[in-house]
Parts: C-alpha cells; sequence; structure tokens
C-alpha cells in the first residue's frame, strides 16, 4: 500500500470529524468525496442542484460531514492519478446518485 494513502486514511480516520459520524453517514460520506474528487481528473462534471438535494436528504448536511468530505477531497493531492477502473466506477456510481451533469 502507497505510505501516503495509508498515511491520509490514517488522518481521516482519526480526525474529529470521522468520530462524530455514525459508519452509514462516514461510508456516505467517503463515497460522494471520492465522486467529487474524481470528477475532475476523469472528465465528468457534478449536477450542483442535483449535489444538493443529494447531500441534504442523505444526513451529511452537518458541520462533522462536510469537514470528513472536505477532508477527503484535500488528501486526494497526496494520492495517484486515478485509473481508468476509478474513473469508471465513480462516473457510474454519480450517475446511479442522479448526481452526473447530462
Amino acid at each position: 500500500m502507497n505510505v501516503r494513502i495509508l498515511a491520509a486514511a490514517i488522518v481521516l480516520v482519526a480526525s474529529p470529524a470521522a468520530a462524530q459520524l455514525g459508519i452509514v453517514e462516514m461510508q456516505k460520506a467517503s463515497g460522494l468525496a471520492e465522486v467529487l474528487k474524481k470528477s475532475k481528473p476523469c472528465g465528468f462534471s457534478v449536477d450542483q442542484p442535483a449535489l444538493e438535494k443529494y447531500y441534504a436528504e442523505n444526513g451529511l448536511a452537518t458541520p462533522e460531514a462536510l469537514s470528513f468530505i472536505l477532508s477527503s477531497i484535500g488528501m486526494a493531492e497526496f494520492e495517484d492519478a486515478p485509473t481508468e477502473s476509478d474513473c469508471t466506477m465513480s462516473k457510474v456510481t454519480a450517475k446511479a446518485l442522479g448526481l452526473l451533469s447530462k
């Protein structure tokens, strides 16, 4: 495992924001962060009104979730560039969540 990714994972899991989120919210926040941070390098865009709706309806409109998501997105600079498979999974997930811009 890449040491940078491991360090980023430890920071995210140990963050105060993560401690305040339940496991379901943390998984939703983590998945959303992956979609958001992969959108630009993978060449797709997120529909902002759909993002607002998803964010609010899935219990992520809290300071803790916001901090967790932004921390995760911020760690992208320490990760390797996304692979074609990473991009495919992120784009398909964005589409399934109704977040993919048309």
